[in-house]
């Protein structure tokens, strides 16, 4: 009884209630150890929600599902987002990862911003944030890039005659603003859909694959799987 009087006056426990049913339910050294880690190292649930829950982070996020972006098109989407704190909230983006920045050496140059591998991690998760953000607010859904399945694309081959599947490779990673200009859709087209290669795509997924692809003898096909 002293011990477990001392574990209420150290830990600041309410009451001997709380305290009892602590002890008749949990190991004490087990279920502290847990607490102790939560208070001394840095929260993973904090950290997340402290990163992506600054002012419009989601909504630049949400554009980013979309497809890649450029700064005015980031602009033009969202108005009152000025270009200082969209800067702000891309340069923090980058630096963990979530987004990566490319720069076209053209005249006149620009950058685009599209998700990492690691920034499409956050789909499953916001969708659910997203679902239990329309049950609180009892509203109907809105279109939202969230609520989507995340895709990879794959790159598949099949015989001329028969369709019969021969193989296939994951395309990873891949720019969706290249797959855009390979197929002439526009930036707003997510591409989920299958298209099939021709002989001026040819260069492009060799690159990409690292292999020989031949026309003659299979049929090409970047296709859209969800995960």
């Amino acid at each position: 009884m002293l011990n477990l009087v001392k574990y209420v006056q150290e830990n600041k426990h309410e009451s001997l209630h709380q305290a009892f049913w602590i002890k008749e339910n949990f190991d004490l050294t087990i279920a502290m150890q847990p607490l102790e880690s939560c208070i001394t190292t840095q929260c993973p649930i904090q950290f997340v929600l402290d990163l992506i829950s600054s002012k419009w982070t989601i909504l630049i996020l949400h554009e980013l599902f979309l497809g890649d972006r450029r700064t005015h098109e980031f602009l033009d989407a969202m108005p009152g987002l000025s270009t200082k704190i969209l800067m702000q909230r891309l340069r923090e983006l980058e630096k963990h990862q979530i987004v990566d920045r490319r720069v076209y050496a053209e005249i006149p140059p620009h950058v685009e911003y599209s998700l990492t591998a690691k920034g499409r991690e956050l789909q499953p998760v916001l969708a659910e944030l997203r679902q239990l953000g329309i049950r609180w607010l009892d509203q109907d859904p809105c279109d939202c890039p969230m609520s989507l399945p995340a895709h990879v694309r794959v790159l598949r081959w099949y015989e001329k005659v028969g369709d019969r599947l021969i193989g296939e490779q994951i395309l990873s990673p891949v720019q969706l603003t290249d797959l855009q200009q390979q197929f002439g859709v526009t930036r707003t087209d997510p591409m989920v859909e299958c298209y099939p290669l021709t002989q001026k795509h040819i260069t492009f997924f060799e690159s990409l694959t690292g292999w020989t692809l031949d026309l003659e003898q299979f049929d090409y096909f970047l296709e859209c799987d969800a995960i």
